[in-house]
């Protein structure tokens, strides 16, 4: 009787110790991992960019795509305009969206490259247009620019006034014998 449950109660008191001490050793060298983690961990550095143009404030995956361009894009609205009416300087609205081949081919070979860069920010105020958000804006300058060529697609890009009015308009295509508008 006695000796039996003597015998039972020290059983159950060992496995009882041994799970006790199992967890608090595990628990030990969890926080010994985690203490030498947290002493090896190194600030990830941010992304430095040579350019940085007002599309860096907007919510559009296709207009921050142009963010770090050394074109000084606006984005669709009243700094933009104010800007152009201020300096005296013609617009140049340029549309297109994220999925868009050839708004992505305009943008290496026109848009990062610093020399054209350089004659759209000192003749031009840039407004960049993303089509999926802003509809009412692609189908104004898609209408001018069928009645000012005769076709329609993208990348669309017109010459405005600062009264937002095109003038000209203008596709850009490769063809196999190279660039063609």
């Amino acid at each position: 009787g006695m000796i039996t449950f003597s015998i039972r109660l020290l059983v159950i008191r060992d496995s009882f110790m041994k799970n006790i001490c199992t967890i608090i050793l595990t628990f030990l060298y969890l926080l010994i991992f985690l203490v030498n983690a947290q002493g090896k961990e190194r600030p990830v550095p941010a992304v430095q960019h040579k350019y940085t143009n007002q599309l860096i404030h907007e919510s559009s995956p296709y207009l921050l795509q142009h963010a770090h361009n050394p074109v000084n894009w606006y984005p669709w609205g009243k700094s933009g305009f104010e800007k152009a009416e201020k300096e005296n300087k013609l617009i140049i609205v340029s549309i297109g969206y994220s999925s868009c081949h050839w708004c992505h081919v305009m943008e290496v070979e026109s848009f990062e490259n610093e020399e054209i860069a350089k004659i759209m920010n000192e003749n031009y105020v840039a407004i960049k247009v993303d089509r999926e958000e802003r509809p009412d804006i692609d189908q104004i300058y898609m209408n001018a620019i069928q009645l000012l060529t005769g076709s329609g697609g993208w990348p669309l890009n017109c010459i405005t006034l600062p009264n937002r009015e095109p003038f000209f308009a203008e596709l850009i295509s490769q063809k196999k014998s190279g660039w063609k508008s």
